[in-house]
């Protein structure tokens, strides 16, 4: 099962950006709420306005990587915990 998220990246020498991810809740190791300076900047280009942001850890094949997601800790949980299927 994929829950989908969203993430906010920026990628070098660009503006952020907002993206869909799918990723499966058992790849998973890690929430906690992110309050960077990097979301300041993401803020003032209108991303995120008065909502709060989670670094989620995601361990694929061996290797692990970060990603910052729109929501609260206790809400990414939650929609990682919560059976949904995906609707196109």
């Amino acid at each position: 099962m994929l829950v989908k998220l969203t993430e906010l990246f920026k990628p070098p020498g660009e503006r952020m950006q907002m993206t869909d991810i799918y990723i499966s809740p058992k790849t998973v190791q890690s929430i906690r709420p992110e309050t960077s300076a990097y979301l300041n900047e993401a803020r003032q280009l209108g991303y995120g306005q008065g909502q709060d942001f989670s670094r989620i850890t995601i361990s694929e094949e061996g290797y692990s990587r970060t990603a910052i997601v729109v929501g609260s800790p206790s809400e990414v949980r939650q929609k990682l915990s919560t059976r949904q299927l995906l609707r196109d």
